[in-house]
């Protein structure tokens, strides 16, 4: 049947294993609407725990297209 209800702790691994990894086009067009919409409701900077490297890859690359509509503080976790 369907799950009812809320999936908790190792419930979810079945979930998270049927979505498919994003790709890297996926990141981009992520982080390109993630930094439009904190411009578009009037945020001038975003402080940022990386949780993936190709969300990091993702910044720089929307950074090497131009300049970026906010400011972003990207903060790696340590073992990166």
């Amino acid at each position: 049947g369907f799950p009812e209800g809320v999936l908790a702790e190792t419930a979810m691994e079945p979930l998270f294993a049927a979505i498919p990894e994003p790709t890297a086009a996926d990141w981009l067009d992520a982080a390109r609407f993630a930094c439009r919409e904190a411009a578009r409701v009037g945020f001038v900077g975003i402080h940022r725990l990386m949780a993936h490297a190709a969300e990091m890859r993702a910044l720089l690359d929307l950074r090497a297209e131009g300049p970026l509509p906010t400011r972003v503080q990207m903060q790696p976790p340590f073992a990166m």
